[in-house]
């Protein structure tokens, strides 16, 4: 009986195909190398990433209560801007289910509740984040306790609504005194044209509806600047 070589031994753990075709057995393991690798430097991106988010915590100072209400704005300031891609999604989630506590740069803060609000309230993106900062700034209560997450969503969510009916009314009050004013010119036009003195009305309705259009889309168009 022919013993095996130690060769033979050392590849018996391969299944029949690969030791058949010792160039394909090659290709495999270099194909799966390559997977690792790249999952491995993927996950030390992430964690580099995540080190990054929460490294300023450690540098933060102790503000000073009357220092309170600026830090809170400027997380509200914050709000619209990009969450950070791979890394703040992960923090999010972090956050979100409670596994690590709220990060107390303002900064870091504003990214996470950008990403977690829309899922919070599906009307988060008809607020205007100028509004919203009024209603912050006269109810600082709203916001509460920054360390807490849960908390700062359902007072962002209270702030948001109140920021809404704000909006709505004012544009109602745009479009009131658009429409008094619009009622004046007619006036006047009945007037002139009595007098002998007609007015281009066409012309008016034209500036009033414009007026009213241009009022509703302001703050929209801030919101994407």
């Amino acid at each position: 009986m022919i013993e095996p070589s130690a060769y033979e031994t050392d590849l018996s753990w391969i299944p029949e195909k690969f030791r058949a075709d010792p160039p394909q057995l090659a290709r495999s393991y270099s194909e799966l190398e390559g997977k690792l690798t790249q999952t491995t430097q993927l996950l030390r991106e992430q964690e580099g990433q995540l080190e990054a988010l929460f490294a300023t915590q450690d540098e933060q100072l102790v503000e000073p209560r009357q220092q309170s209400r600026g830090r809170q704005l400027r997380i509200m300031q914050g709000l619209a801007e990009e969450a950070a891609a791979r890394g703040a999604r992960e923090v999010v989630k972090a956050v979100s289910t409670g596994r690590v506590p709220a990060p107390e740069d303002p900064a870091v803060l504003s990214r996470i509740t950008s990403e977690l609000m829309p899922q919070r309230d599906p009307r988060w993106g008809e607020t205007s984040p100028d509004v919203l900062a009024e209603i912050i700034n006269e109810r600082p209560e709203l916001v509460g306790d920054l360390s807490d997450m849960n908390a700062v969503v359902s007072g962002l969510s209270t702030a948001a609504e109140l920021a809404r009916g704000r909006q709505a009314e004012r544009t109602m009050q745009t479009w009131t005194r658009a429409e008094a004013m619009k009622e004046m010119k007619r006036n006047a036009q009945t007037l002139s044209g009595a007098a002998g003195r007609g007015e281009p009305a066409d012309a008016d309705e034209e500036f009033f509806e414009r007026l009213k259009s241009a009022h509703s889309l302001s703050w929209s168009n801030r919101r994407h600047s």
